[in-house]
């Protein structure tokens, strides 16, 4: 029969594309690297998919003679599956469907599955042949988590062979073609689906003697169809055959066309008596778009009738004549179709913020974490002010894999510190479906201030300097960085005022040595001043007495006081000068500048100068090279001779002459 011969061919050239598919896909995968694979089989977690739960007429099939269904038949099933709740449904899962035993699809498949909305929600295929196809899904049900339901429609075939749909005068049957046809091949598109669809009649399949037989085949749906034209005749794909497959030669008939360019309509008028069985077969082009685009179930009909006279039962013999009148339409589904949907649920977070005194005490982010029936998910939510500190936990399953609704909680997984809050999972509410965090601002800050003192004229102030917090004398981990750009002052914000029992916190803050300088710190009005002094470089004066004059034999045990002025400024610093330390001492571990880095000038003042001495370097003495010398000259003491002239042997009334007398130094 010419559907054996066409379904045998089909069958046929598929296994061979299957097997250099195979071989294909074994190179390529030697030459790629190996890719995770995350898609799985679903089966176990879908309902209404076995073999058991197909309809037919929307009856169970288990009340449906459907075991003396005809292997050329089409029958429309129809699947309602259900995911169960709480499956989760990744791109690229699958579900087996099943067919029931003794059927078969009778076309390769490949057809989407929509949303009420036209949303693809998967994809249904399976192959000529087999008792079984799958459901691929892609991302819908991420999303749609919850009600995950749907519906596909297929067409398939029995196993018994009842013979074509014929009268005792033309019977047509309609295939879905994929393979050889005469010599030539015509294959699926590049979505895998049918381009073409073969149209199969038996004329006479009972061998009657037919004068002036006239067959008229007339395509139907012509919108979804055309007559398959070879290029290289500019006529139709079609052939006329015995029984054995032979071409029947065109001197039996005459063949017409209408129209001619395009035909919809073929008529086959028969030259002398038509006595034997014969096949008319062609090619037609699918060009239905729902199908061509989407794989959608699209409907292909064709209606063909023959006429002419018989004698009685058509054996030939001289009975009398009878007018022959043989109908039959031929009806080909090709794809599917499938629909379904499902519902999403989402739970709202708002965060909400109290008595806060400004932007800048709100800390960066905060991070909320979702509970299901008290246990801890791990779905977590970063709320800040770029999203408002609002944000949404997406696809939750509504109830669990036993069908009981799922109790939804949120809970804050840290509360900020200055803030007073809770980390306990709150309830979402049911109207809004939204939960709600609230921290209220239970905080103070604590101002640094930098303050630098003694810095002389040329030194360079460090670049800056790292400040600790401390709470109750206890490291925090929180630094305040101060410098020049920011004037040398900062502020720890945000701090607690009290600790989780409820005492009062003490903040202080130590600041990192700073090499150089002496610090100090004070407190007043929630603010800390932090004094660093610079610690200046030192120097030395060198005190030398000097005694001039000092006669031989003249005693010299004696001592002196060196004073040390300071800016002209007598100090409280003075050495002792004496015959032990040689008349020298030092002044030692002198700043070389004041507290305010300006220059100290020293000098150095002989306390007292001794009696019987001058002093040759009065009042405080300038500092030469780190040097002073005090000179003392030794000033002699005063005395007085009386000297009295005596004469003796004067005589009387002899006036005694005026003597000179001569002062003697015998040193």
């Amino acid at each position: 029969m010419s559907e054996s011969f066409a379904k045998q061919n089909s069958t046929k050239i598929w296994k061979w594309i299957g097997v250099l598919l195979f071989l294909f896909s074994i190179f390529v995968g030697l030459g790629m690297k190996a890719q995770p694979v995350h898609a799985a089989d679903i089966t176990s977690s879908v309902s209404g998919t076995g073999a058991g739960d197909a309809l037919y007429n929307n009856e169970p099939i288990n009340k449906v003679d459907f075991a003396d269904w005809d292997k050329y038949g089409t029958y429309k099933l129809t699947y309602n599956y259900t995911i169960a709740s709480g499956t989760t449904v990744n791109p690229g899962d699958t579900a087996q469907v099943t067919l029931p035993s003794g059927t078969t699809f009778s076309q390769d498949l490949s057809f989407p599955i929509k949303a009420t909305d036209g949303t693809v929600i998967g994809t249904f295929s399976a192959k000529s042949g087999s008792t079984f196809g799958h459901i691929t899904f892609n991302d819908y049900y991420s999303k749609y988590n919850n009600d995950m339901k749907g519906t596909i429609n297929i067409n398939v075939s029995g196993s018994k062979t009842h013979g074509s749909k014929s009268s005792d005068y033309i019977g047509k049957n309609g295939w879905a073609w994929n393979g050889d046809f005469f010599g030539k091949t015509y294959g699926l598109d590049e979505n895998g689906r049918y381009q073409y669809a073969e149209w199969d009649t038996k004329i006479n399949p009972n061998k009657k003697s037919i004068v002036d037989a006239v067959i008229t085949d007339e395509l139907q749906d012509t919108t979804k169809q055309k007559i398959l034209i070879d290029p290289d005749t500019n006529k139709p794909v079609l052939r006329l055959t015995d029984e054995s497959g032979k071409e029947i030669p065109s001197s039996e008939y005459s063949i017409t066309y209408t129209p001619s360019d395009q035909p919809t309509k073929i008529q086959i008028k028969w030259n002398g008596t038509l006595d034997k069985s014969v096949n008319l077969l062609y090619l037609v082009k699918v060009t239905d778009p729902t199908y061509v685009n989407s794989g959608d179930a699209t409907t292909l009909n064709n209606d063909i009738n023959i006429t002419g006279t018989t004698k009685d039962d058509g054996s030939g013999g001289g009975g009398k004549n009878i007018n022959v009148n043989g109908k039959s339409t031929g009806t080909l589904t090709l794809g599917g179709d499938g629909s379904g949907g499902g519902s999403d649920f989402s739970i709202n977070v708002k965060k909400l913020w109290k008595n806060v005194p400004n932007e800048d005490a709100l800390p960066k982010q905060i991070q909320a974490v979702l509970y299901n029936n008290g246990t801890k998910t791990d779905k977590v939510l970063t709320l800040n002010k770029s999203n408002n500190w609002q944000g949404t936990f997406d696809n939750l399953f509504k109830t669990d894999a036993k069908g009981d609704p799922i109790t939804y909680t949120v809970a804050e997984v840290a509360v900020p510190e200055g803030y007073i809050g809770t980390t306990a999972p709150q309830k979402v509410d049911s109207t809004t479906n939204t939960a709600t965090l609230t921290n209220t601002y239970n905080a103070t800050s604590l101002k640094v201030n930098k303050v630098w003192k003694g810095i002389p004229d040329g030194v360079d102030k460090p670049s800056s300097v790292s400040v600790s917090l401390l709470a109750n004398g206890e490291a925090t981990g929180k630094t305040l960085t101060l410098n020049s750009g920011n004037n040398w002052s900062d502020e720890f914000t945000g701090l607690p005022k009290t600790d989780d029992s409820g005492k009062t916190i003490i903040y202080t803050v130590k600041e990192a040595t700073v090499d150089g300088y002496t610090s100090a710190q004070t407190t007043k009005d929630g603010s800390v001043t932090l004094t660093n002094t610079y610690i200046p470089k030192k120097t030395s004066i060198k005190v030398h007495k000097e005694w001039t004059g000092i006669p031989d034999g003249k005693d010299k045990d004696r001592s002196v006081i060196a004073v040390l002025y300071k800016n002209g400024k007598e100090t409280d610093q003075t050495l002792t000068l004496d015959k032990n330390n040689n008349w020298t001492g030092t002044f030692g571990n002198l700043p070389v500048t004041d507290e305010n880095g300006g220059k100290i000038t020293y000098t150095v003042e002989e306390k007292a100068v001794p009696k019987g001495y001058t002093t040759s370097t009065p009042g405080p003495r300038a500092v030469k090279d780190g040097k002073v010398t005090l000179v003392n000259k030794y000033t002699p003491g005063k005395t007085s001779i009386n000297v009295h002239k005596k004469w003796t042997g004067v005589p009387s009334g002899v006036t005694t002459p005026k003597v000179t007398v001569t002062l003697f130094n015998e040193w």
